[in-house]
């Protein structure tokens, strides 16, 4: 996967979270705390903009350290201020070791100190569902 979209005048954001294991059918947040797994509640795992711009794309992957999942799609979305999700992508699956997700067509508004998540709805897994799941994402916000 190639983005490139980094331009002089943008910075990135990075998000993860440590290694969990998602239930069925579950919205799990995450943000800028490495060390916290994932969150079934909105605004604990923060990622602040730090200058005003818009977040013009989005790429990352969810590393499986355990069993992956079975192929079923699940949606995952950039939440922002807990009021506001724009979809990355509905494809999402978690059935490889490593599954990556991008979205390079955003255009969505940030000011500074407004906050994003990554939100992540998972889907009912029929038969088997990933364990050891290590997100990882970063968000590029052009000024």
């Amino acid at each position: 996967m190639t983005v490139n979209v980094l331009k002089a005048s943008s910075y990135s954001l990075t998000f993860a979270g440590a290694s969990s294991n998602p239930a069925d059918a579950t919205t799990y947040y995450y943000g800028s705390l490495y060390s916290l797994t994932q969150q079934t509640t909105a605004g604990i795992n923060r990622v602040y903009v730090p200058v005003a711009g818009t977040i013009i794309a989005c790429a990352g992957m969810m590393t499986i350290g355990g069993t992956p999942g079975s192929s079923e799609t699940s949606t995952l979305s950039l939440r922002l201020n807990d009021t506001t999700d724009t979809t990355i992508t509905t494809t999402f699956t978690a059935d490889n070791l490593r599954s990556l997700f991008s979205n390079t067509a955003l255009s969505i508004a940030v000011a500074a100190l407004d906050y994003l998540e990554l939100k992540w709805v998972t889907p009912t897994w029929i038969t088997t569902n990933p364990t050891s799941v290590i997100p990882h994402m970063t968000v590029v916000v052009e000024v």
